[in-house]
């Protein structure tokens, strides 16, 4: 809740009660009353075809959603939403009654107070959650842990899938490659800003070569992925032209151009401008309270309270060399040097590029004697849950220690 701190008290007051006093009195009707039948199927058809209608996005926010799924140690799909509330037998007032009155009676709460409050109005704000819920905590242990899936080395999964729009002509792929942990599950600050300062430098180059000069399509970006406590690079490209292998053959092209003809090159002017680039984003100035409230709860609802993290990072970030970006390019990034990479590339063919698939597992040579590097194919969700199920997992993000 937000407004006039005089007035807060009372809202978060009456907010409480009605979240609670809703429950009780969808109660007191009963399961059956027609009323209520009404309003709980209104609000499942809505949210059934909101998730329905994402099969109407653009292929290259579907290659995206894929990766995250294979990413997240631990994750529901979509469709499975789908089915759960297509299914009256399941999907019911009955079981949402008792699904909601179960979770209101043990639970976690995590609050914050920001603005013109004080510590002891922020503890009377949790009172009043607890006294108008009557909650009991979580039992250690209980709380879920977000961990990352740590892909196989020297490994090319794909993940193909078909869209799921016929009258879509693109077709889309992201690859991403898996540089480690972040500093918050065993890794350092300073992989993480080399890391901030490689996206940076790549997201330009990416786009000038596969957009501008080969014209592969309208989008295209590369960006740095950070995913529960994991991170690596991530090129996504949407072309009405060509398949999905053939974008993660020049994406694999771009790679080894931007690391021969423009990072091996970089100019001292260039690098400290990148590097100066970087800086000021990260100390660019909350502009509204709202923005520094957000960016504070962030860290305290992952149990992170990583609040002194830009000042950290733009420490290490004043440190970099060249030699640190093409050093850390070589050992993750690139094909033919790094000695355990660890490639997902999910494809999303449009009806027209069904024919250019990929058809079986099989082992692929290494580029310039790296060996045998390895390639698992997944095509279904099943298939992706039992693959999922032997990969081991980044440990959960811990707790930052900080100074007041």
């Amino acid at each position: 809740v937000s407004g006039y701190s005089h007035k807060l008290p009372v809202l978060l007051s009456k907010v409480a009660g009605k979240t609670k006093g809703l429950l009780q009195e969808i109660k007191q009707k009963g399961p059956n009353d027609p009323e209520v039948q009404l309003k709980f199927n209104k609000h499942r058809l809505t949210l059934l075809r909101e998730y329905m209608n994402f099969d109407r996005e653009a292929p290259y926010e579907r290659a995206l959603y894929n990766t995250r799924q294979v990413l997240d140690g631990q994750a529901w799909h979509l469709q499975q939403y789908i089915q759960f509330l297509e299914d009256l037998d399941t999907c019911n007032l009955q079981s949402m009654i008792d699904v909601v009155e179960e979770g209101m009676s043990r639970l976690d709460c995590d609050a914050y107070a920001h603005g013109n409050v004080e510590a002891r109005e922020a503890a009377e704000y949790v009172q009043t959650l607890k006294e108008a819920w009557g909650f009991a905590p979580l039992y250690d242990g209980e709380q879920p842990e977000e961990r990352a899936v740590v892909l196989p080395a020297n490994t090319t999964l794909v993940y193909q899938t078909a869209g799921p729009n016929p009258e879509e002509d693109n077709s889309a792929a992201e690859v991403f490659i898996q540089c480690g942990p972040t500093h918050l599950t065993g890794g350092n600050t300073k992989d993480d800003v080399i890391l901030d300062v490689l996206a940076h430098v790549a997201s330009t180059s990416a786009y000038q070569k596969l957009r501008t000069e080969q014209q592969l399509g309208y989008i295209v970006f590369a960006f740095l992925r950070r995913m529960n406590g994991a991170q690596g690079l991530s090129v996504v490209v949407q072309s009405p032209s060509a398949s999905p292998p053939q974008l993660d053959g020049f994406i694999e092209d771009w790679m080894v151009h931007f690391r021969e003809a423009e990072l091996g090159t970089l100019s001292d002017e260039e690098f400290s401008s990148h590097l100066l680039a970087v800086e000021s984003m990260k100390l660019e100035k909350d502009k509204r309270l709202s923005e520094e409230a957000y960016r504070y709860w962030g860290q305290i609802v992952e149990r992170r309270y990583d609040f002194h993290r830009e000042k950290r990072e733009v420490a290490a970030l004043r440190s970099l060399t060249k030699a640190d970006l093409v050093s850390f390019w070589d050992k993750h990034i690139s094909a033919s040097s790094a000695p355990e990479r660890r490639k997902l590339a999910v494809y999303v063919h449009s009806s027209k590029h069904t024919s250019d698939t990929v058809c079986a597992a099989e082992e692929e040579e290494g580029e310039e004697g790296g060996g045998k590097k390895k390639l698992v194919l997944v095509e279904t969700m099943e298939a992706l849950r039992k693959l999922k199920r032997g990969l081991a997992l980044f440990p959960a993000p811990g707790e930052v220690k900080w100074e007041k």
